[in-house]
């Protein structure tokens, strides 16, 4: 039976992926106005999506449940996903995808960041956009944060991350971080251990308390030295974070 623009106007559909919507305009078959009802998204479709269900509502999430493309294309020149949609659907993984993660249990994605287009907008103006090996970091800024938001979020390089990220404490653990004790070293029995990705620095001492100063005096030399190594290359907050980062007792 042949198709006519009557089968379609003023009727309601379901798409695949994005749930119901109508068809408020059909002038002809190749070119129908659709309203979303969930989101009152306007599109304009085809009888042949609407018969195969691939209408795209880009404001209706179908990422983790939370996340939706808005206006923007999420591919490359080369027709490849662009780095800002892969940095998008990665944290939008992190926090809602994958329950086993257990260091972003708690972690959340404000609503501004559920949308692709605004991400992308804010991801471009960032120190660090597109470059190889930077990483989205939502910790460095406001330690322990949960919350992947604008005020929170910057780009740094993976060694500038990897520098912030704190040992995992040990439930029985007595002494400082960085401080272990070996009764088999009997005139300096605490040892100071560092690494800084690359030499692992490690000294012996006679008390604890000088174990952890050695400790603490070579994490904030790495620091400056991320800082100087960085500077101008990463967000001016970020070089300020380590040119002025202190080792405390209570890390």
């Amino acid at each position: 039976m042949a198709r006519k623009t009557m089968n379609y106007y003023g009727k309601i559909f379901i798409s695949n992926d994005c749930g119901f919507y109508q068809i408020v305009l059909a002038n002809n078959l190749d070119r129908m106005k659709a309203v979303f009802l969930d989101t009152n998204t306007e599109v304009w479709v085809s009888a042949d999506q609407v018969d195969n269900g691939t209408v795209l509502d880009r404001y209706f999430p179908t990422v983790c449940g939370v996340g939706y493309l808005g206006d923007y294309s999420t591919l490359d020149q080369d027709g490849n996903p662009s780095k800002e949609y892969t940095t998008w659907r990665g944290m939008l993984d992190r926090c809602y995808g994958n329950k086993e993660l257990e260091a972003y249990k708690y972690c959340i994605v404000s609503e501004e960041f559920h949308n692709a287009s605004y991400f992308k907008d804010w991801y471009n103006k960032q120190v660090g956009a597109h470059r190889d090996g930077f990483h989205l970091d939502k910790d460095i800024l406001s330690e322990d944060c949960k919350v992947y938001a604008e005020d929170t979020c910057v780009l740094v390089p993976q060694e500038v991350n990897a520098f912030f990220i704190r040992p995992k404490k040990k439930g029985t653990q007595k002494y400082p971080t960085g401080v272990s004790y070996n009764d088999k070293l009997q005139t300096k029995p605490y040892t100071a251990k560092y690494s800084n990705g690359k030499d692992l620095i490690e000294t012996y001492h006679d008390n604890e308390w000088s174990a952890f100063i050695a400790y603490k005096q070579a994490k904030e030399n790495r620091a400056k030295e991320l800082a100087e190594k960085w500077r101008g290359q990463i967000d001016n907050r970020v070089y300020e974070k380590l040119i002025n980062y202190k080792v405390l007792l209570t890390d």
